[in-house]
C-alpha cells in the first residue's frame, strides 16, 4: 500500500482497569500511539438488541505494523470539519498481519457497538 493512501490521523488506545469505590472495576482507555491509517468501510447490518434496533458498521483500518496490538484495543479518529469537532470510535474485532511480513496490520473494526 502506498503511504499516500494513509490519510487519517488516528490514535491507538489500550484499555486499563482500575478499582472503583463500590468494589467494581472501571475501564479507561489511554493513548498508545498516534499514527496515520486508511479507513475503508466494509458494510453494515442491523440487529435486535434489548428490544431496540442497533446498527453495526464494519471497517478495515490499515496501519503500519506494531507489536502487541490485540482486539482489546480501540481506534479513535478525531477530526474537524467546517469548524465543528467530531470523533469516531472503532472497536477492534480482529488483527491481521498482512502477508505475515510485519509491514502492515489490518484492523477489522466495528463502529456503533458498545464494548
Amino acid at each position: 500500500m502506498a503511504i499516500g493512501k494513509m490519510v487519517h490521523s488516528v490514535k491507538l488506545q489500550q484499555p486499563s482497569r482500575s478499582a472503583d469505590t463500590g468494589g467494581g472495576a472501571v475501564v479507561t482507555f489511554s493513548d498508545v500511539a498516534t499514527m496515520f491509517a486508511s479507513i475503508k468501510p466494509q458494510g453494515g447490518s442491523e440487529v435486535l438488541f434489548g428490544d431496540q434496533l442497533e446498527g453495526r458498521e464494519t471497517y478495515i483500518i490499515k496501519i503500519r505494523f506494531r507489536q502487541n496490538v490485540t482486539n482489546k484495543f480501540r481506534v479513535l479518529y478525531a477530526f474537524t470539519t467546517g469548524g465543528a469537532n467530531y470523533s469516531r470510535t472503532f472497536n477492534i474485532t480482529r488483527v491481521e498481519n498482512v502477508g505475515e511480513r510485519n509491514r502492515y496490520l489490518n484492523l477489522y473494526c466495528t463502529e456503533g457497538v458498545a464494548i
